[in-house]
């Protein structure tokens, strides 16, 4: 009888009713409605926002089974959404079924973001694996800097513990340009000194005073005066002052030769 009805709805209509039969939790009937929507090849925008609305409903119901049939119907870039809250619900079921749906596409998405910020900060190892091992790169490095950013320390080395040399090297870089000094100091010890020098350098050239002087106690004589000359030439001022302290007389006379 349902089915019958179901055909004569308009699709405006099948979607109203799939959303509060899913709410309702009535497995069944949502198959049936899902299996009418897809006869009628749906594509259209209001259904695929109506379906992610719905995956956040469940997941945040925690009704695992009407997620499974509802997450493979949703635009993968809608379910960054749901994930977060699988998260702050400390559903493990959740959120193995959502995270492999977020690696359909490349993108740093602010909700993924959030889950992972979320998760180092309560220290749930589990619900930090499971996003990562789905999360791209710029995802897993943002979450990084806002936690460092924020002075969450011990958050901040569990999610360093997911990234391999390459990304390190690169937070690092990221690091020294948006002058997260805690970040920095955390990674200066795994840094070889070139990897040190163009940090340093980069951090003088835009007046990044924390950093710089963060960087001081690994920096050779070559590194510092390499960065007082950009410094000399940006006027980064306060800058200049730190790295002059560290710098020989040859050092400082072709730094003012650089200004000239």
């Amino acid at each position: 009888m349902v089915k019958i009805l179901a055909v004569k709805c308009s699709s405006e209509l099948i979607g109203l009713v799939l959303k509060e039969t899913a709410k309702a939790g009535n497995h069944e009937l949502v198959k049936l409605l899902l299996h009418e929507c897809e006869a009628r090849n749906l594509e259209d925008s209001w259904y695929h926002l109506r379906i992610g609305m719905m995956v956040q409903d469940v997941a945040s119901r925690g009704d695992v089974e009407m997620a499974k049939l509802l997450v493979e119907k949703c635009d993968p870039t809608d379910v960054g959404r749901s994930l977060k809250i699988a998260v702050e619900n400390n559903s493990t079921d959740m959120l193995h079924l959502l995270a492999p749906m977020t690696a359909v596409y490349i993108k740093e998405d602010p909700y993924i973001v959030a889950a992972l910020v979320h998760a180092a900060r309560k220290d749930q190892v589990a619900m930090v694996d499971i996003p990562v091992q789905y999360s791209d790169q710029p995802t897993v490095e943002e979450a990084i800097l806002q936690l460092s950013s924020n002075g969450d320390i011990a958050a901040t080395k569990l999610l360093l513990e997911k990234c391999d040399i390459v990304s390190t090297k690169h937070l690092f870089v990221k690091a020294t340009e948006k002058d997260v000094v805690e970040l920095v100091e955390i990674l200066l010890e795994q840094m070889d000194t070139t990897c040190i020098r163009w940090a340093l350098m980069t951090a003088s050239a835009k007046g990044c005073f924390g950093t710089v002087k963060s960087m001081l106690h690994k920096c050779d004589s070559t590194s510092i005066g390499c960065a007082l000359e950009i410094a000399v030439q940006k006027r980064e001022l306060a800058v200049v002052d730190v790295l002059r302290d560290r710098c020989n007389l040859t050092s400082i006379r072709d730094a003012i030769i650089s200004a000239m």
